[in-house]
């Protein structure tokens, strides 16, 4: 399925149904599942989504900033997580 464009000059804003995030996610950072984000999306802790009826789309830009969100400070050391 291609992907709906909302601003073909502005590749973030490219809305992906649940399957299509998950391979983006897969493919940039090397994680994630439809899966995941059914799950995450149920209880709140997922990147944001929209929906159309019972599809669900989420935007690159959005999945971005979730991971942004998630990742630790940086480190130099397994020591350095004991705080």
């Amino acid at each position: 399925m291609e992907p709906f464009i909302v601003n073909p000059d502005d590749n973030l804003d490219v809305f992906l149904r649940r399957s299509d995030a998950a391979n983006y996610l897969r493919k940039r950072f090397n994680f994630g599942s439809s899966a995941l984000l059914a799950k995450y999306a149920t209880i709140g802790l997922g990147p944001t989504f929209y929906k159309l009826g019972r599809l669900t789309f989420y935007r690159r830009a959005d999945l971005d900033a979730w991971v942004q969100s998630r990742l630790s400070r940086p480190k130099k050391s397994t020591s350095d997580l004991v705080a």
